[in-house]
């Protein structure tokens, strides 16, 4: 599998439909597979977001995930 088929592959999987939980594991294994190859992949992510943390608020993965599917298909146009 070269690496634009592994992007299309994550971006698939950002597309179907996801509970909390799921869109957690999928949150997470997206930042841990590209974290070191696409910059800034963790900005605007609810997950990082500072006033979330302070005040304990639930974190939103499921739009997380919904703005890493268009960090993906950006980073592969590149």
């Amino acid at each position: 599998m070269n690496k634009i088929d592994i992007v299309e592959s994550y971006i698939n999987r950002c597309t179907e439909e996801h509970t909390m939980e799921s869109a957690k594991k999928l949150v997470n294994n997206i930042l841990g597979v590209f974290s070191n190859y696409i910059d800034g992949i963790t900005l605007n992510l609810d997950l990082f977001d500072y006033s979330r943390i302070s005040s304990l608020r639930t974190v939103d993965y499921i739009g997380d995930v919904s703005l890493l599917k268009e960090n993906l298909n950006f980073t592969r146009h590149l």
